[in-house]
């Protein structure tokens, strides 16, 4: 199965390495954007662009599944992305994860933007308790 990951920057590479480790044999399609990262500082519309770029060249290059390892992109663009692809291509966001993890009562670690981002409204909106320090 071939799976992409698509993400501003080297976030991606924690969730690359833990689905290498617990899957071996998926392929994996890596998509950076180096040059308009960090998406937390940027426009919902250029977040989405970007997004749907990468996502519609994932699938051209055979992506079989699509994960978005951004908080980011996640809570701006995750529902349109899914409008579009599923259920031909499964799409899976950061949010829904975090979510899970912050019911459990025990501390996490997110890696995210700044607070000064214009996204993190929508972040907070995600009903995840938020603590920056």
């Amino acid at each position: 199965m071939t799976v992409a990951l698509i993400d501003s920057g080297f976030g991606l590479l924690s969730t690359t390495g833990w689905l290498r480790h617990l899957a071996p044999e998926l392929d994996l399609l890596l998509f950076l954007d180096p040059d308009g990262a960090p998406w937390g500082s940027r426009t919902a519309s250029f977040v989405t662009d970007r997004l749907f770029t990468a996502a519609q060249l994932a699938v051209q290059r055979g992506a079989e599944a699509i994960v978005v390892p951004c908080n980011t992109a996640t809570v701006t663009a995750i529902d349109a992305l899914r409008e579009r692809f599923e259920p031909r291509v499964p799409v899976i966001g950061t949010v829904p994860a975090v979510k899970s993890a912050a019911a459990t009562g025990q501390g996490i670690a997110v890696w995210a933007t700044v607070p000064d981002s214009p996204t993190l409204g929508r972040a907070a909106s995600c009903g995840c308790p938020s603590r920056t320090g």
